[in-house]
């Protein structure tokens, strides 16, 4: 599943291959969480001063084109240098304790870890998986009650919804604004004699 090269008194290499759990080399726990090979680096605990993962970073899931923040929080002798990756890919700006990703795609989901290096080592944290819903499509249901017209909106929770109706497809009339809190949203209008179309349009 894994080799082991170890070599100096400072570090030791461990190369993982669908690991799930943790590796444990030296007296130092490195955690692998995805199944692509990857190489791992991390500083002896014998070594004083070499730096060490006190917060490592947590997954999030976002929605597409939101913004996700990745953190770690690492002692030992400064000046800590960070530097993130995505799976073995350095992430170009990616020097500081944050990570941001901005507009967040399909394309940017995957694991990202952070290495943590000064003069005395270097540790790498465990990975933290990014990923990224699609957007919600609303849905709209009715059914009569009584001569009136009960709609259902289902869609996601936190943001505005304009229903609207038309006769022709052509031109569109608002029927409705609303803020989804809960997710769904029920609307009542009177029945019309005409044939109506509804649709329902999430707002920025």
């Amino acid at each position: 599943m894994y080799g082991v090269d170890t070599h100096a008194n400072e570090f030791a290499t461990a190369i993982v291959t669908d690991v799930f759990g943790g590796v444990v080399v030296g007296g130092s726990s490195v955690i692998a969480n995805f199944s692509e090979s990857f190489l791992v680096k991390y500083a002896q605990s014998n070594v004083v001063g070499a730096p060490v993962i006190t917060m490592p970073p947590v997954s999030s899931v976002v929605a597409a084109n939101a913004s996700a923040t990745f953190s770690v929080r690492a002692q030992g002798e400064g000046p800590l240098n960070y530097q993130w990756l995505r799976g073995r890919t350095v992430v170009p700006g990616g020097s500081q304790t944050n990570l941001v990703i901005n507009d967040a795609a399909d394309a940017l989901a995957g694991y990202y870890s952070v290495e943590v290096q000064n003069h005395l080592g270097l540790v790498v944290s465990p990975a933290a998986e990014l990923r990224v819903r699609g957007p919600v499509v609303p849905e709209l249901s009715g059914a009569l009650s009584g001569g009136m017209l009960r709609i259902v909106l289902l869609g996601e929770a936190g943001f505005n919804y304009r229903v609207e109706a038309s006769s022709d497809l052509i031109t569109w009339e608002i029927v409705s604004m609303n803020y989804n809190q809960n997710s769904s949203i029920v609307i009542t209008e009177p029945l019309s004699a005409a044939r109506r179309y509804y649709r329902a349009v999430k707002l920025p």
